[in-house]
């Protein structure tokens, strides 16, 4: 099994994020113009914390994470390279990522990923709000 940490991400890991925020839009299928060009922004403004998800030490994803100035907050965007897929690191990193950040919670959950937010959310007593949301409160 492998070790997942979190590591919030310098501002030296920025273009890298960028590449990676930009393949996984790709990949979904989402055109995204404001998803990615705020990429920047989780180096500018202080509500917004950009991670990088590591497994035994490699870089394997990220996780971008916001405070929305709604009462709530919000993954931006979050994903396990393909390499590195099916292999519990999602599932790893998504916990880490609401233990670190205890309180209420709004997901959009993308097509292609919903089934895996579905799989994380089952025991977090998320509601259901539309479009892809869910709304839940993290421990």
């Amino acid at each position: 099994m492998d070790e997942v940490t979190l590591r919030h991400a310098p501002p030296s890991e920025e273009a890298r994020i960028a590449r990676m925020v930009n393949a996984y839009l790709d990949e979904m299928g989402i055109a995204a113009p404001i998803a990615r060009a705020s990429v920047p922004l989780y180096w500018r403004q202080p509500s917004r914390v950009p991670f990088l998800v590591l497994a035994d030490g490699a870089v394997a994803g990220f996780a971008l994470v916001r405070d929305t100035g709604e009462g709530f907050l919000g993954l931006a965007e979050f994903s396990v390279l393909p390499g590195w897929r099916d292999r519990g690191i999602g599932a790893m990193a998504a916990a880490l990522v609401f233990a670190q950040f205890p309180g209420p919670w709004r997901l959009k959950a993308v097509p292609k990923a919903e089934r895996f937010w579905r799989r994380q959310l089952a025991g977090r007593g998320a509601r259901e709000l539309g479009g892809g949301w869910f709304a839940f409160n993290a421990p």
